[in-house]
């Protein structure tokens, strides 16, 4: 089934060489179970291949920078004025 986030560009969304996808790669399909999504085999993003180890190792550190600032919110403060004196601002 071809993506339909750019209907007009022919190179967004199928998967054949050449041509642009992001995409999740699932033990089951997610059209029958939803959960398999949870638990994905690897993605495909920006070019990149991120297999199931790489994604558990992004995740836990998503995790970990969000419970310090929890912990710490002066520590946000200070990180996002060194960041806009930096040039290094979030959009």
């Amino acid at each position: 089934m071809p993506a339909k986030a750019k209907p007009n560009d022919p190179k967004f969304g199928v998967i054949e060489t050449g041509n642009r996808a992001d995409l999740v790669l699932s033990e089951k399909n997610p059209l029958d179970d939803l959960m398999t999504l949870k638990k994905p085999l690897g993605v495909m993003a920006s070019g990149r291949w991120y297999d199931g180890g790489e994604l558990e190792t992004l995740l836990e550190g998503v995790a970990a920078k969000y419970e310090a600032a929890a912990q710490n919110p002066s520590s946000r403060r200070a990180q996002a004025m060194e960041d806009s004196r930096n040039g290094n601002q979030k959009k």
